[in-house]
């Protein structure tokens, strides 16, 4: 049961995190939940730190998977972005934002690592959309598609900081929308720009 046992602790833990916070779930409280021994625990994993690290990244693995499907269901590099904006408002709620916030503090090198990650898989799957607009004839041909990936990565990271958008009556939805819609207008042809239009504006 070795195996499963494992996936099983990484899949409780994860869950306690998620509901009580990273720094109020002891190895102890993972143990008392799933009725075995915290020192079954220790056999699989380490530490706290590789508990956490591990679920991090099993959560990191999860989102990609989720992505992914997104991609591959999209009719076009447009809908493709507004679905992934509109699935990611669903996925990320504040009880993951918290999370991060405790990684960030309390785990700075997991957290550093997620970091990388993210900021490596974002470019790469905006520099796929914007190469399949480009090809598709929705967005124009003439920007460096590396170039405008990090600029949209840096807007992404912008909206998550609060020192920028720190109004608390602030709708995040309508703002990352706008945001979406400022990011498009920069690059959608006159096809893109109708289909857009059609669809899209307020």
């Amino acid at each position: 049961m070795s195996h499963n046992q494992r996936e099983t602790i990484l899949e409780k833990a994860m869950s306690l995190y998620l509901q009580f916070g990273l720094r109020s779930v002891s190895m102890d409280q993972i143990a008392s939940e799933l009725g075995i021994s915290k020192k079954t625990i220790y056999r699989h994993f380490e530490n706290k730190s590789t508990l956490v690290h591990e679920g991090i990244m099993r959560m990191t693995e999860e989102v990609a998977c989720f992505t992914k499907s997104i991609h591959d269901k999209a009719s076009n590099p447009i809908d493709e972005l507004f679905a992934m904006d509109d699935a990611m408002q669903e996925y990320f709620t504040t009880t993951h934002e918290r999370m991060l916030f405790q990684l960030k503090k309390y785990y700075p090198e997991t957290y550093s690592h997620l970091e990388n990650i993210k900021r490596t898989e974002m470019v790469n799957m905006t520099v796929e959309n914007l190469e399949r607009g480009m090809k598709e004839g929705v967005y124009r041909n003439d920007f460096d598609a590396q170039v405008i990936a990090r600029l949209y990565l840096g807007q992404a990271n912008m909206i998550m900081n609060d020192d920028f958008f720190w109004k608390p009556d602030l709708d995040k939805r309508r703002l990352r929308k706008q945001a979406l819609l400022y990011h498009l207008h920069g690059i959608v042809s006159d096809k893109g720009r109708d289909h857009l239009k059609n669809k899209y504006q307020e």
